[in-house]
């Protein structure tokens, strides 16, 4: 990021130390090559909120206590922290006298903590949150969201309201929103044609009730189960009595990749790069076969679905099983097109391919053969004299 302009907002009241510490990251990014600072002050913390909810900033330094004639007010910053995280999503560096205050909320280098007396920390943690591309990545994020909803409000529904406008309730225009950005950023997704592990989850599940794709576990550490979701979502959906249409949910077994047969002939021999085509062909890239692979990410190990291993629970007994995170758009109709794929196949006898090679072959050479005769009935000069 070449001389990128970050801009922080500083939230403190007490004016002595707000002006030291401007001083502080000032002089800490004077002659920085990679990023500058534009750095604003707020005495208040109500006013530090509404300015850092508006947008504008890509980083927050905010203390925690508020000093008042009619007292000190320990949880001023904790309230400003929760407001702000309730309005977007920015790195906050806590610089306060209370870090045990909010040690609990620290994820770096998103959330962080410097102490009142460790002054020079503070520029060291603004460095930090701004290598992470946290903010860099929301307001191209921001900027893209933004772009393709005005651009489909103007083309789409501005010239076509009436078709839209039978249902112009909030939640219905909203689907047609979602629906339109989904597919923009999962084409854009689609350009690059491969992708990252988190690609392929929703981390948590955006929905309290399951859907297919749902990756579920069961148990706990050392004893673990994992299993996937087949039953179609309009089977999850409730009746005008509130009970769903399923009764029962068809879940798919899904072990880690190393207790797979496949991976333990490669792991034997690593160098083997015809056990590695093997593993990758049948397991890690398979689309129409029994196992599927699912790639490791957060508490989620690499596992192999296996699409002969199902269960069928009752849906009532769904709720024992922790849902962790769900496949995201087109992994998880892909895997139920695999399995729909795999569950109706029709068995047939094999093909005796033996024979087919033989009447090949017989075939080839009668041609040889005839074309053989034919050379030699063809006349010779010395014949024509």
């Amino acid at each position: 990021m070449s001389n990128e302009l970050v801009k922080i907002l500083l939230i403190e009241d007490n004016i002595e130390l707000a002006e030291l510490a401007r001083a502080e990251i000032f002089d800490a990014f004077e002659d920085d090559k990679e990023m500058s600072i534009a750095l604003d002050v707020e005495n208040d913390f109500d006013r530090g909120y509404e300015r850092a909810s508006t947008g504008g900033y890509d980083l927050i330094v905010l203390d925690l206590r508020r000093e008042d004639a009619a007292g000190d007010d320990d949880d001023a910053g904790q309230r400003t922290f929760t407001n702000i995280r309730g309005a977007r999503f920015i790195p906050i560096v806590f610089w306060t006298a209370l870090p045990d205050h909010v040690a609990d909320k620290v994820k770096p280098p998103f959330v962080t903590v410097a102490k009142k007396t460790a002054l020079d920390q503070v520029p060291l943690l603004i460095r930090e949150a701004v290598k992470s591309h946290a903010a860099h990545a929301m307001r191209a994020i921001e900027a893209s969201v933004s772009e393709v909803l005005r651009q489909h409000m103007w083309d789409e529904l501005a010239p076509n309201w009436d078709e839209y406008s039978g249902t112009p309730d909030e939640a219905s225009l909203s689907q047609v929103l979602i629906s339109r950005l989904a597919r923009v950023l999962e084409a854009k997704n689609n350009e690059q044609f491969t992708s990252h592990p988190h690609h392929r989850y929703v981390y948590p599940p955006a929905a309290e009730h399951r859907a297919p794709g749902d990756v579920l576990m069961r148990g706990g550490e050392g004893d673990a189960t994992w299993w996937i979701v087949l039953t179609p979502a309009c089977d999850f959906i409730p009746r005008k009595d509130g009970i769903p249409n399923a009764e029962r949910v068809v879940l798919a077994a899904a072990t880690p990749v190393e207790d797979a047969d496949k991976y333990k002939a490669w792991a034997k021999k690593i160098d083997d790069k015809s056990n590695w085509s093997i593993l990758r062909r049948d397991i890690l890239t398979a689309t129409h076969s029994r196992f599927s692979y699912l790639p490791a990410f957060r508490d989620i190990p690499d596992l192999v679905v296996d699409l002969q291993h199902l269960a069928s629970e009752p849906i009532s007994r769904i709720a024992e099983y922790r849902a962790v995170a769900s496949l995201a758009g087109p992994f998880a109709e892909a895997l139920l097109a695999q399995h729909s794929h795999y569950a109706g196949r029709i068995g047939i006898p094999d093909l005796n391919v033996d024979l087919i090679r033989q009447r090949f072959e017989a075939s080839i050479e009668a041609e040889l053969l005839a074309a053989s005769a034919v050379d030699t009935l063809q006349p010779t000069e010395a014949d024509d004299r």
